[in-house]
């Protein structure tokens, strides 16, 4: 089952704007008529429930966006690049690869998540012309798209999740509750992957449950099967820890198995947790071992003597599951993803090139400058730096911006080196 893939995404560039003049017949010196570029293309995830699996990005893909068609002559601005959409299960959580933010919750059928923003186009000749600039000649560059290493995981979409050592029987639990057909042996880690069934306890009465591999001590810092599928658990509304009773030491599992899910965090302990004793058949009669697990519990979870095999008491604890199910809400997978309502959907916001564009000066070293500003340094980078008038206006902006003057005031020594992004300068008084 591949349920954790590594991608990497590059959205696609804007496409650049035009230096055009017009040129028809009956009208001479027809003014600057450069078309803007295109938008690039975005990267959006979204949830799609015909799909079940990760595996179209298991081979660490990457996916480029297409760019932007630069603008033409005439005025005539350049396509918008169409978008990729990149289907994934429903299910799917998308974290950033580098800092393990949590970015994204698609765990409804239609959710999007927009990853990577296309480069905004350049702007055409034509929007640079004033009074004073009739025939300007230069336009802007695109701006090159974003890219991004991100982590795409899948979370079963189970109301319950069982949970317990390996060979407890959760698998026969599975098996006899639901039309699953898990693999079922006299052997530790038969499970090797997360099983999923569904519980109709009547035509309108059903809910979703998992059966997760076997978890040991040090599940939680990788041992064993680890956090591979631990992380199935987060959606579990309500947990069955399945317990052999016939075991050594039934309580001391039943407490390893919990410091597990306590390290994990997610909150797992906190949500509602019935206690299944199974194998109660091997007992024959004898119910000191569940009397005695019930006294060292100290009335603190909900118990069920059962047998999977047998079929002892489950109906009882499917009815408890589902009743548990009706009064639990769901858990979010982050509190940030809680507050921002689950998803994200991002679009480009169009830049008003008319507002201050906030900037500040830093010394490097003697005679070396930086102005640093993100929109500032994204105006600049979309200039053209080829030929004089181009270089004209990137000083025009930067006096309309305050620049110029705050250079001034810091007395800035002549011949200074002043850096605003890639771009480079020397600054005269």
């Amino acid at each position: 089952m591949i349920d954790r893939v590594k991608v990497v995404l590059k959205s696609g560039k804007g496409g650049d704007g035009k230096v055009a003049f017009l040129h028809e017949r009956g009208k001479a010196l027809g003014g600057p008529a450069g078309g803007n570029g295109g938008r690039g293309g975005d990267i959006i995830v979204k949830a799609d429930s015909h799909f079940n699996t990760l595996s179209a990005y298991r081979f660490g893909k990457v996916v480029k966006a297409p760019d932007g068609e630069s603008g033409h002559e005439k005025n005539m601005y350049g396509k918008d690049a169409p978008d990729v959409v990149l289907s994934v299960p429903v299910g799917t959580v998308v974290k950033d690869a580098e800092t393990g933010a949590l970015l994204a919750d698609l765990s409804r059928e239609g959710s999007s998540y927009l990853a990577c923003r296309g480069g905004r186009g350049g702007k055409g000749n034509h929007c640079f012309a004033t009074p004073t600039r009739k025939a300007p000649k230069y336009a802007e560059t695109g701006l090159p798209g974003e890219t991004r290493t991100l982590y795409f995981e899948l979370r079963l979409l189970a109301d319950c999740g069982l949970v317990g050592l390996p060979n407890a029987g959760k698998s026969t639990l599975l098996g006899k509750v639901t039309r699953a057909v898990p693999k079922i042996a006299d052997y530790p880690f038969t499970t090797l992957e997360p099983q999923l069934g569904v519980v109709q306890l009547s035509p309108e009465e059903s809910f979703a449950m998992a059966d997760l591999p076997g978890l040991i001590e040090g599940a939680h810092a990788g041992k064993g099967l680890g956090i591979t599928f631990l992380r199935h658990i987060e959606r579990c509304r309500v947990l069955i820890h399945v317990v052999d009773i016939t075991s050594e030491d039934p309580y001391r599992d039943f407490c390893q198995i919990n410091e597990e899910l306590g390290s994990y965090s997610m909150g797992l302990l906190q949500r509602p947790m019935l206690v299944a004793l199974n194998k109660i058949d091997l007992l024959d009669g004898d119910e000191t071992p569940i009397e005695r697990f019930r006294e060292q519990d100290g009335g603190k979870h909900e118990i069920f003597a059962v047998s999977d095999l047998v079929g002892t008491n489950l109906k009882p604890l499917m009815r408890r599951v589902y009743e548990l199910l009706k009064t639990t809400p769901a858990f979010p997978m982050s509190e940030a993803l809680k507050k921002e309502g689950g998803e994200r959907i991002y679009r480009l916001k169009e830049e008003d090139d008319d507002k201050a564009l906030p900037f500040t000066i830093r010394k490097l070293e003697p005679g070396v400058y930086e102005i640093a500003g993100a929109e500032l340094v994204n105006r600049i980078r979309r200039m053209s730096l080829d030929g004089e008038e181009h270089l004209e206006s990137i000083l025009a902006l930067l006096e309309e911006c305050g620049v110029d003057r705050r250079l001034h005031d810091l007395e800035v020594e002549d011949g200074a080196t002043i850096r605003i992004g890639e771009v480079e300068f020397n600054y005269s008084r």
